[in-house]
């Protein structure tokens, strides 16, 4: 996902001009050209910490002494730091002030407006005033004097799925807004503004994975305007621009009274050194905490702590039941037989899966697995996310079932039992007893961007691809969290994803549908449609699309163009080359501790 860097510019307290008598510059109330001398001023600012040379495009705003702002443009001098700045002027100059950069100068005298953000140039751009001084019929303004302190910031191994890195003070001075400079004979001074009106924080985007790896590391210099700052932070933010957890780092208070022209240079942050492990549950992208993996049933397998026996999450984003059979895996399959013994084991009279990844709708247990004429529901949307009912024998209405609270939810006869089970509902909230659920339809539809599914809200940046492990190719859908200030970006042209790219956003693999030609008894003639090619995954949301289609879920879906669509699917009828659709993924949520009941 391409990404806009942002550096913001902060204009700050007092700075002292030159203390020279400043003759008057003939009046005239023609138009006529003002001719400006320029010299950037000494600074702790060096060759490798900013901006220290005047460029082509740079302007100074000059007033008159109506107040009315002219605008000077850089003429000479272009990487020298002597420049001069020329212009149209009418009336007679006002010599108590002179702004750089002019596009921060508001069209009131003295006034400096710094905006939220502003797009990052080659070099820092300072803040500067000055009282100006005649020599004969032109204008020099030879004292300016940077109005802000200079930060330094070094930021090393960021998670590919840091975003920003945010300047923070809840009690210290405004760090963007009006600020007005009055200045006169005995030099310019900065008025801090009014803090409580003010804002209060300064952030700068950047692309994801700009300093992924260990041995990676990304400066950042912005004006900060000085103040003696007693809780001065900084942090580092995801896509959803929140507080990635660790990051929330004081600047140490002896180093935090900044004054005019200061240079202050923070130690390196180890970003994810500080990460711990919060984020080993989760990936988040829109606001939503998305498992690390599908849900798995895995007869076979170790179960994590606190599920119910046999169930798991992928230890990884791209792992599916039938990732490590490379004939089925290159290229898009169209189609392949599970009815072997390649993924069966004999547990008393029935031979069964050793593990899956596609589940019907309904009825919590093995059952989940295979088509069994689950639960319905009427015409009206029904929605079970993190929720358990009791239904007797595991069919009928869901709506006349009686939802369940607290242990009771997680009792059942067995999760390999082959029987209909009397529990259903969320699946993944079952499995995992109250550690994951299904997404709700908002959630789903969130990732889906291309018709603007919830409008007025942000939508995740998609971007197809493919993931290369031990020589074989995992094709599948990217999804990261646009900053507000950013426009949604829907890429259909499958590229390659690295590590990195899977750290950086939620990856749902195309992992295909469960279909058969008939109804199967058990696990019979079943077989996989368009592994590599299609992926639907189900959400906790299904019925009342409209009449004639009560047994319809909410899902999201993606076809071997990558095209992606979001609405319903029915759980029973829709087919795909003749044959019935039986089972699709799930990708849960992850529910943090403090909110699981």
């Amino acid at each position: 996902m391409k990404r806009i860097l942002i550096i913001i510019a902060i204009a700050a307290a007092a700075a002292v001009a030159c203390n020279k008598e400043v003759p008057e510059l003939p009046s005239g109330d023609g138009i006529r050209t003002l001719s400006l001398t320029a010299e950037l001023p000494e600074t702790k600012v060096n060759a490798d910490k900013g901006k220290i040379t005047w460029s082509a495009g740079d302007a100074v705003a000059v007033y008159n002494t109506t107040g009315t702002k002219f605008t000077l443009t850089l003429s000479d001098g272009a990487g020298t730091n002597y420049g001069k700045f020329s212009g149209s002027f009418s009336g007679t100059l006002a010599t108590d002030i002179a702004v750089y950069p002019a596009s921060l100068a508001s069209d009131t005298k003295g006034v400096v407006s710094i905006p939220k953000f502003m797009e990052r140039s080659d070099s820092v751009q300072p803040v500067m005033a000055s009282a100006l001084e005649v020599n004969g019929s032109e204008v020099n303004a030879l004292c300016f004097h940077h109005v802000m302190s200079m930060v330094e910031v070094t930021l090393k191994d960021l998670p590919a799925f840091a975003c920003a890195l945010k300047l923070f003070s809840k009690t210290g001075a405004q760090l963007n807004g009006d600020y007005t400079i009055n200045s006169g004979l005995n030099g310019v001074n900065c008025d801090t503004g009014n803090s409580e009106a003010g804002t209060n924080d300064r952030v700068l985007y950047f692309p994801y994975k700009t300093a992924y790896g260990s041995d990676a590391s990304v400066k950042f210099y912005f004006p900060v305007a000085p103040y003696e700052y007693t809780d001065l932070k900084i942090r580092v933010l995801d896509g959803d621009e929140s507080i990635i957890e660790g990051t929330d780092l004081a600047i140490k208070q002896a180093s935090s009274n900044l004054k005019a022209g200061d240079y202050l240079t923070l130690p390196t942050v180890n970003v994810r050194a500080q990460l711990g492990s919060s984020r080993d549950q989760f990936i988040k992208v829109e606001g939503v905490k998305w498992a690390k993996g599908n849900l798995r049933a895995w007869r076979s397998g170790t179960q994590g702590e606190g599920w119910q026996e046999g169930w798991n999450i992928y230890d990884n984003q791209w792992e599916s039941q039938y990732m490590l059979t490379a004939t089925e895996i290159d290229g898009n399959s169209k189609g392949f037989s599970l009815n072997t013994d390649q993924y069966k084991e004999t547990i008393g009279d029935a031979s069964v899966y050793t593990h899956w990844d596609y589940f019907s709708w309904g009825t919590l247990s093995r059952t989940s697995r295979v088509h069994n004429a689950p639960v319905t529901c009427t015409t009206a949307e029904f929605d079970i996310t993190g929720k358990v009912f009791y239904l007797e024998g595991g069919k009928g209405d869901i709506s006349t079932a009686q939802e369940l609270s607290g242990d009771s939810r997680w009792e059942d006869v067995g999760t390999f039992q082959t029987t209909n089970s009397t529990l259903v509902g969320d699946l993944a909230f079952w499995a995992s007893k109250g550690q994951y659920r299904m997404p709700d339809k908002s959630e789903i539809g969130s990732l889906y961007a291309k018709n603007n599914v919830g409008k007025g809200s942000n939508h995740a940046n998609m971007q197809a691809g493919y993931y290369v492990v031990d020589g074989k190719v995992l094709r599948g859908i990217l999804f990261t969290s646009c900053p507000s200030w950013s426009t949604t970006e829907y890429y259909t042209e499958a590229v390659e994803l690295s590590d990195a790219d899977m750290e950086s956003g939620l990856f749902l693999p195309k992992i295909g549908e469960r279909t058969t030609n008939s109804d199967p008894v058990e696990y019979n003639a079943t077989v996989v449609n368009f592994f590599n090619a299609w992926g639907v995954y189900w959400s906790g949301t299904y019925g009342g699309r409209n009449s004639g289609f009560e047994d319809c879920a909410r899902h999201i879906n993606f076809t071997s163009g990558n095209a992606m669509t979001y609405g319903y699917t029915s759980k029973l009828s829709k087919t795909i080359t003749g044959q019935t659709v039986l089972g699709n993924a799930i990708r849960p949520v992850w529910i943090p501790e403090n909110e699981r009941q």
